[in-house]
């Protein structure tokens, strides 16, 4: 009897384990964070916006949010879902002046690099700008975990923002 309790211990433990160790990889697939760096090009007098979404998240956003109309997720080896995940992002992210005067980006393009999708997105410096307002809602409707972060650089100074929870938008201000 005392084997049979002690083989049923190690087996409850090894299955509890073995549980424990697929919940933790399924997890450590998701990321539900996404990076955005807004930079300030004054060679290029624009404004260039890069996003990056871990490949898993953006294939899982393309398949939950119905974005390519088809099954197809690869982004890796689908120019069209990479296309339809990029037209979301440029529906979702949005840069205006202090005044609330929406800057029109432009999508650029996108890439796979490793494990990344890359969005780029620009827009021309307007004059005399003072700071910017930022939304970026990527991805919030369907991981409300979804974290957002957004660095702004311009004159050699970092700015961060972050998006979370029900933050909306954002501001930054520049000397």
């Amino acid at each position: 009897m005392a084997e049979c309790n002690s083989a049923i211990r190690w087996l409850t433990g090894s299955l509890m384990t073995g549980l424990l160790l697929f919940a933790t990889s399924l997890s450590a697939h998701e990321q539900n964070t996404a990076m955005t760096t807004v930079l300030f090009n004054p060679r290029s007098g624009n404004i260039e916006v890069m996003h990056q979404f871990s490949l898993h998240d953006a294939e899982h956003g393309v398949r939950r949010l119905s974005l390519n109309g088809s099954n197809e997720v690869d982004l890796h080896a689908s120019q069209s879902a990479r296309d339809a995940f990029s037209n979301y992002v440029s529906q979702r992210f949005y840069l205006s002046d202090p005044n609330d005067e929406l800057l029109p980006l432009t999508l650029v393009g996108s890439e796979v690099e490793d494990n990344s999708l890359w969005v780029y997105q620009e827009t021309s410096i307007p004059e005399s700008l003072q700071g910017l307002i930022i939304r970026h809602h990527v991805l919030r409707e369907i991981w409300p975990e979804q974290v957002n972060r957004v660095n702004v650089e311009q004159n050699d100074s970092i700015q961060t923002v972050i998006f979370l929870g029900d933050i909306e938008q954002q501001a930054v201000t520049f000397d």
